[in-house]
């Protein structure tokens, strides 16, 4: 969503991710204030838009885009406790990680790489930085294991 919104307009993400502060209704509207109040209104529209009916549902009524993102976010990610607790489990599930029978390196790969990209969704960036690098040097240093690798360095010229 924020790749989206700052294709859009670079202050629409500044709106919806710092909020902004609705004036009475009674008070004069400065410039700066009619700005603000547009760019949450068109961020709330295209992310009102981007949703299913269940995900509306739960943001329908709410006027700022802030309150609206916040609500998606903790919906789906949790709080800071649950969102650990989840990185924990997918640890735990990386750790004992090992090739089912009938499962071709390939399939070992695609969902070794599914559980990283959870963790990495979920949490501390470096950490998992780490985390995913060694598991991909132990696949691509397993005797079983072969995986071609594209050396697109020689084509960027003719791009």
């Amino acid at each position: 969503m924020r790749e989206y919104l700052m294709a859009v307009n670079p202050a629409l993400w500044d709106v919806m991710n710092v909020g902004i502060t609705f004036p009475s209704e009674d008070a004069t509207l400065t410039q700066d204030q009619a700005l603000q109040i547009q760019r949450n209104y068109q961020a709330l529209h295209l992310i009102k838009s981007s949703l299913c009916a269940e995900e509306f549902d739960k943001v329908d009524g709410l006027q700022s885009a802030k309150v609206v993102w916040d609500t998606l976010f903790i919906n789906h990610q949790g709080t800071k406790r649950v969102r650990e607790g989840r990185i924990r489990a997918l640890e735990s599930e990386l750790n004992c990680f090992i090739i089912k029978e009938d499962e071709t390196p390939q399939e070992m790969y695609n969902r070794l790489n599914k559980i990283a990209n959870k963790i990495r969704s979920l949490g501390n960036k470096e950490k998992n930085k780490r985390k995913s690098k060694r598991s991909c040097h132990f696949i691509a240093n397993h005797p079983d294991v072969n995986i071609k690798r594209n050396d697109t360095s020689k084509h960027d010229n003719n791009i």
